[in-house]
């Protein structure tokens, strides 16, 4: 698995507006791994030695079968840590260095393990886009009192593929696609008994650059029944 996994610095966020985006899903057989995530602790006693939790901001990007960017999102986790009786993440935002584009603001709320996460955004092929996780947590502590925080992680350039995959054959596409590659929409057209094939890999961009496989062109190259 290749990971791409940076931490820096937290930054303390600044309110943004939202924009609203429609979120796009992780298929089957993507790898989810995480990157630019900034970690710590938050006190609330004047030492480090009471009154503690953890918390963790960052994204997390998919790639695809053949190694391509095609997700990313916003995940935040805060760990009750000594004397906290209770965390919760109250709002996750995935934002530009300027924007908000994905929020999730219904909170999540634990003993002792909250973690929340913004819906997928597409990373469009040929494009790259500075991103961070903001996090808004609130520990109760011990005594009573509920604090609350804002954190973000640092900036981190996500690129989609500069050039999509291109295979010279069905068997070398179907090493990596198992069951080919369709375009959004399609369907595989079958004659006789045997069943379509539906676990293709949707991908418009990728079936572009390899529909030459598409040999009854129905829509899905290299389909494998």
């Amino acid at each position: 698995m290749r990971r791409i996994i940076s931490t820096l610095a937290v930054a303390t966020a600044a309110v943004l507006p939202v924009v609203l985006a429609v979120p796009a899903s992780a298929q089957a057989g993507d790898v989810v791994v995480k990157a630019g995530t900034a970690a710590g602790a938050i006190y609330y006693g004047p030492t480090a030695a009471r009154d503690a939790a953890k918390f963790a901001t960052g994204l997390e990007v998919v790639r695809n079968p053949a190694g391509e960017l095609v997700d990313v999102r916003a995940t935040s986790t805060v760990a009750g840590w000594y004397r906290a009786s209770r965390v919760q993440v109250d709002s996750v935002r995935l934002a530009t260095a300027t924007t908000v584009v994905l929020a999730r603001t219904s909170p999540v709320a634990s003993a002792s393990l909250a973690t929340a996460t913004t819906g997928w955004r597409a990373i469009a092929p040929g494009t790259c886009t500075r991103y961070r996780s903001i996090t808004g947590y609130s520990v109760r502590w011990a005594n009573g009192v509920t604090g609350r925080y804002t954190k973000a992680s640092p900036l981190i350039t996500v690129c989609g593929p500069s050039r999509p995959a291109v295979f010279a054959n069905c068997a070398s596409l179907n090493r990596v696609f198992p069951h080919g590659i369709g375009r959004a929409g399609a369907h595989d057209v079958v004659r006789g008994s045997t069943a379509p094939v539906t676990d293709f890999y949707v991908s418009s961009y990728l079936y572009a650059a390899n529909s030459g496989r598409d040999a009854d062109h129905d829509g899905v190259a290299c389909e494998r029944h």
